[in-house]
């Protein structure tokens, strides 16, 4: 979590928002401390704890494609949601 808002606060300086924030949970230490007798690399990635929770694939292709091109495409855009609307869910499996 604390690198993604560091790129996202060194992509958009312009935007304090990604500076200061307030109630994070970062899914991981979460999944440590619930699962603590797991090793680490269990779930150490969110496609990680989608297979191992949910027993769900989830597709990272569009991970490195290029977000600075606009539009963006369904795909990205279907990943993107995906990727966001997902956390929620594996917080209450959790």
């Amino acid at each position: 979590m604390a690198q993604d808002l560091g790129k996202l606060a060194a992509s958009f300086p312009h935007l304090p928002c990604f500076r200061r924030f307030e109630s994070v949970i970062d899914l991981y230490t979460v999944s440590r401390n619930v699962y603590a007798g797991t090793p680490k690399h269990h779930m150490s990635s969110l496609q990680k704890m989608v297979a191992v929770l949910l027993g769900l694939s989830l597709d990272k292709k569009e991970q490195c494609s290029d977000w600075q091109q606009r539009p963006l495409t369904e795909s990205q855009l279907s990943y993107a949601l995906i990727d966001a609307a997902i956390l929620p869910i594996l917080l209450r499996s959790m």
